[in-house]
């Protein structure tokens, strides 16, 4: 029933509206272990557009007595302090807002019990409500309010996602690493396998560079969504000011920004390493930024439908790698191109990135609702 009214489930029948502002806190917590607890409420209040001054953010981590070990990465704190810093949004929320709790009580001591019931009644008697399942003593008392609520229309939120994905990328740099070498390994091993003979290899050098790029950007899409499944982020993405097409686009640049900007740095020493003539370079880079871009939508696309089906890896291949081709096939024609750099497979490649940037944050957010509402069913 929460997870209707807050529009993550259909409703068997008739229509459920709600003008005030949603806050959702359901079983899973919604928070990154590879982040501190600090990070994870003042990103989530970024995307949802409320305060996040250093004094807002300090005294709703006091609200709940979290303040002390709200610097440390989440993964090292027990269920209850987790459950303490999920609720601790609630002091960031409007005072019109609308609460539903899942099992709030669930993992706290009888202290944060008595805190959690007496800020829901501080919030009721304000004129907000408070919609809670629970099989504990609850003592908050909703009052009905329906007041109107717009949302803000700029784009903090959507860069707040996006400085959150680096965030957790940061802390999981060794990633980045093994995407490094993986990406040098690949290249290195042609050569290896076809010989040293200069005139078969010189014609592969650019082929080979966009072979493992790649195999290199895709590598880590089986896990781009699924972590936030889990922590429940997708649930505070969905009613947040975001949106989860928003959502998607920015899970695409933090992805690139991460893994294709890394390779394209390292792709002048690979085409030295393969003695690509230097005049090449410019066509090659213009290229694979683009190309490079665009395999990361096709990544997003394929990671939303994979993680919709609840299937891994060998589903994100078969989806993705054939859809690569055309990319693929421009991307090494306009990268070996004497026509200079702007050339017409350059433009045909162009065209496929703007339609890949138009549908793919609209296809990943379907395919995500369509996998959360047959996992809720």
């Amino acid at each position: 029933m929460l997870r209707t009214i807050a529009g993550r489930l259909p409703a068997a029948g008739g229509d459920i509206s709600c003008a005030a502002p949603i806050i959702y806190v359901g079983h899973t917590d919604g928070l990154s272990g590879a982040i501190s607890g600090r990070e994870n409420l003042a990103g989530w209040a970024k995307i949802n557009g409320f305060s996040t001054t250093e004094t807002a953010i300090d005294t709703a981590l006091s609200s709940f007595a979290t303040s002390r070990f709200a610097d440390l990465p989440v993964r090292v704190l027990s269920r209850g302090q987790r459950r303490r810093l999920a609720l601790a949004r609630l002091a960031l929320a409007p005072a019109d807002s609308l609460w539903l709790l899942d099992e709030p009580n669930a993992g706290l001591d009888q202290a944060s019990s008595r805190i959690l019931d007496d800020i829901a009644q501080k919030h009721a008697m304000a004129g907000g409500m408070v919609l809670a399942a629970t099989h504990l003593d609850f003592a908050a008392a909703a009052k009905p309010a329906i007041i109107a609520f717009a949302r803000a229309g700029d784009m903090k939120p959507f860069f707040a996602q996006i400085e959150r994905d680096l965030l957790i990328a940061w802390q999981n740099r060794q990633d980045l690493g093994v995407m490094l070498v993986f990406f040098v390994i690949i290249i290195a091993l042609f050569p290896l396998a076809i010989g040293a003979n200069a005139s078969v290899l010189d014609p592969l050098g650019v082929p080979v560079i966009w072979i493992a790029a790649l195999l290199a950007i895709l590598a880590g899409f089986d896990r781009l969504f699924a972590q936030d499944v889990r922590d429940g982020w997708l649930d505070q993405i969905a009613l947040s000011q975001l949106g989860l097409g928003w959502y998607a686009l920015a899970k695409a640049i933090s992805h690139w920004l991460t893994a294709g900007l890394p390779l394209l740095i390292m792709t002048p020493l690979m085409a030295m390493m393969l003695n690509i003539p230097l005049q090449q370079w410019p066509p090659l880079l213009i290229a694979l930024l683009i190309g490079s871009m665009g395999l990361t939508l096709l990544g997003v696309i394929g990671a939303a439908l994979a993680e919709g089906a609840r299937r891994g890896t060998a589903l994100m291949a078969l989806l993705i790698l054939p859809l690569a081709v055309p990319l693929l096939i421009f991307g090494t024609l306009a990268s070996q191109s004497d026509r200079g750099i702007i050339s017409p497979h350059l433009m045909l490649l162009g065209a496929v990135f703007a339609l890949l940037l138009a549908l793919a944050p609209l296809v990943a957010a379907s395919a995500l609702e369509i996998g959360e509402t047959e996992t809720g069913l």
